[in-house]
C-alpha cells in the first residue's frame, strides 16, 4: 500500500483549510501543533496554504491525532473533484471574512461560536428521542454566542 494519499501527489486545498480551521478553533499556534504532532511548523504552514503536495499518510495521521480529528475525515477532505475545487468550507467563509451582525463587528471568538452553533445544528438527529437534549444543547450554544452581542 502506498503511503501517499493521492497518485498524482496533489490533494484538495480543503485538507489544508480544514487543518487550519481545527488548529485555530483549538487556539493552537503552528508551533504548538508542531509540538503535538511532531511535524515542523513550516511544513504545516505549507500544507495549510496548499503549497505542499500530498503529505504522506503518517504525516496526516500525526496531524489528525494532534487535533483529535478522525483520520478518515482528513483523508476524505484530501480528495476532491474539479467541481469541489471552487467550493469553500463554511468555517473558512466565516473565519476569513469580516462582517457585522446587528451593527456590531463579529470578532474571532464570535465567529468560532457561530461555526460551532451552525455545525451542531446540522449534526442534530432531531428525532423524538433526542430532540429535548438537542434543544438544551442548542440553548447553551446560543447563550455562548449571545455573549458577544
Amino acid at each position: 500500500m502506498s503511503k501517499e494519499l493521492g497518485t498524482s501527489r496533489e490533494v484538495s486545498k480543503k485538507l489544508g483549510r480544514a487543518i487550519r480551521y481545527y488548529r485555530t478553533a483549538q487556539g493552537l499556534s503552528l508551533a504548538e501543533l508542531e509540538e503535538k504532532s511532531g511535524i515542523s511548523a513550516s511544513y504545516l504552514n505549507r500544507i495549510e496554504r496548499g503549497e505542499r503536495l500530498a503529505p504522506s499518510l503518517p504525516v496526516v495521521k500525526n496531524i489528525a491525532d494532534a487535533l483529535n480529528v478522525p483520520l478518515d475525515h482528513l483523508i476524505e477532505l484530501s480528495v476532491e473533484t474539479a467541481e469541489e475545487e471552487s467550493q469553500l468550507l463554511f468555517s473558512e467563509v466565516i473565519l476569513e471574512n469580516d462582517f457585522i451582525i446587528s451593527g456590531k463587528e463579529v470578532n474571532q471568538d464570535a465567529k468560532e461560536s457561530l461555526i460551532t452553533l451552525i455545525e451542531t445544528i446540522v449534526g442534530f438527529s432531531w428525532n423524538s428521542k433526542e430532540k429535548i437534549e438537542e434543544i438544551y444543547e442548542l440553548l447553551l450554544l446560543v447563550d455562548d454566542f449571545k455573549q458577544y452581542f
